[in-house]
């Protein structure tokens, strides 16, 4: 089972400021301990280089 979560933010027409959240958990019913899980956070940054 994996989850994916995103918050993003707008900062204007060409940038968006974003919080990714990936997770796995393993097969459902067999999630196991939580270091045999896979977590990961961090932020992103995306927008438009030019106008076209």
């Amino acid at each position: 089972m994996k989850i994916i979560f995103r918050w993003r933010l707008s900062i204007d027409n060409k940038l968006t400021l974003s919080v990714e959240m990936f997770n796995s958990f393993g097969k459902v019913g067999e999630f196991g301990s939580f270091n045999g899980q896979s977590h990961q956070i961090g932020p992103m940054l995306s927008g438009s280089i030019s106008d076209t």
